[in-house]
């Protein structure tokens, strides 16, 4: 536990970092004025981190209209680390690199069957490993989305029914065993993440994310199962609830309904588009007294309701809410995983508990990052 004026210095660095990653250009100056901290206390921060090189100068302001020198504009090196991003399912995977700034550098797709949380992302990585090494942007974390009740803070996997895993310290099994950090979270609370560096510059206060994902959609198998799950974000922050379940929806949710939207013909399996409509009709009626109860400012509807964004355009005409897809379509978990981490790494630790007994809610990764480089 640091002491508070450590503590201090963590939580004002934290806050400068979140400032210029909002920023396109910011001088010193002005981040002084938007945080309320002395020129010299900005100054004592920004130097360590230009030295690091996650800090970099952008370029020249203009000159003051009383002349001086010309602000030096600073903002986040965003080629100073690279994160992969996994969306994990029972038997596929999706992920993506991104650099700190959220930009995609490389994406990738494929089979994968289940064997094990932590054998399972150790083979995803070992498969993609060649192509991540090639880039030039070194990897730097690892943040992984999957469909389950997840403590990220403690990294504690609660319940995955679709993974058959119930209360596993994934940072006990994984440790040691990847050559960076690795964060884990639900794939709908990813995918809210991902919406918030999406949409950083706008600051986006309250909003859902509801992500409906079916593991088959045609072929010559029958469908395994329907995932739905909701990130939900108050006042900028993924809400996780008192037990990290918060936005679980039930796992039932119309899964007799959902099974008839498939039908059998020569080729294999395919959807049939009256069954999807009526299925669809009852899922948005569970949904939207729910939507009522939030009143959020936007909804993001993700996973494969982009693929039918008509049907929830159509349902969702009749009410108040502004609707809007992911713009990284079914890569959304996968992005909002590797969002999720670089938040993380920027985060601003606070403490919990009583004032004698506080400690730091979340682990302070940038610290750590720091002391590992």
């Amino acid at each position: 536990m640091p002491d508070s004026k450590q503590l201090q210095r963590i939580v004002n660095r934290s806050h400068v970092l979140q400032t210029l990653r909002v920023s396109s250009g910011i001088s010193r100056i002005e981040i002084s004025r938007q945080l309320g901290l002395d020129r010299s206390t900005i100054t004592n921060l920004v130097n360590p981190l230009l030295e690091m090189s996650i800090v970099k100068v952008l370029s020249e302001g203009s000159s003051p209209s009383k002349g001086g020198r010309r602000p030096v504009l600073l903002g986040i090196n965003e080629n100073f680390g690279s994160i992969l991003g996994i969306d994990l399912q029972n038997s596929s995977f999706s992920a993506v690199l991104t650099n700190l700034n959220g930009e995609i550098l490389k994406e990738w797709r494929g089979d994968m069957k289940f064997m094990g949380l932590v054998e399972t992302i150790l083979r995803i990585y070992s498969l993609l490993e060649n192509d991540i090494n090639e880039m030039p942007v070194p990897l730097i974390g690892i943040g992984v989305g999957i469909p389950a009740i997840v403590d990220t803070e403690q990294g504690f996997v609660r319940k995955a029914t679709s993974l058959h895993i119930r209360e596993l310290d994934f940072n006990r099994e994984a440790e040691g065993k990847f050559p960076v950090p690795v964060i884990i979270d639900n794939d709908a609370n990813c995918c809210a993440w991902g919406q918030l560096e999406r949409n950083k510059e706008r600051r986006l206060d309250n909003f859902l994310n509801i992500i409906w994902k079916l593991h088959r959609l045609e072929g010559e198998e029958a469908p395994e199962e329907i995932e739905i799950g909701m990130g939900i974000v108050l006042g900028g922050e993924v809400y996780y609830g008192s037990g990290s379940a918060a936005g679980e929806l039930p796992e039932d949710l119309l899964s007799r309904d959902a099974a008839n939207i498939y039908r059998q013909s020569g080729t294999g399996w395919e959807i049939d588009e009256k069954a999807l409509g009526i299925y669809l009709d009852k899922l948005f009626n569970f949904l939207i007294p729910i939507f009522n109860v939030f009143d959020p400012g936007e909804i993001f509807f993700g996973g494969h309701f982009t693929r039918f964004r008509s049907h929830v355009e159509k349902h969702m005409s009749g009410t108040s809410f502004k609707v809007n897809f992911p713009r990284t379509d079914e890569l959304d978990t996968a992005y909002g995983a590797a969002s999720m981490f670089v938040e993380k790494l920027f985060q601003t630790p606070v403490l919990k508990g009583d004032r004698e007994g506080a400690e730091i809610r979340e682990y302070d990764l940038f610290s750590r990052f720091e002391q590992e480089r």
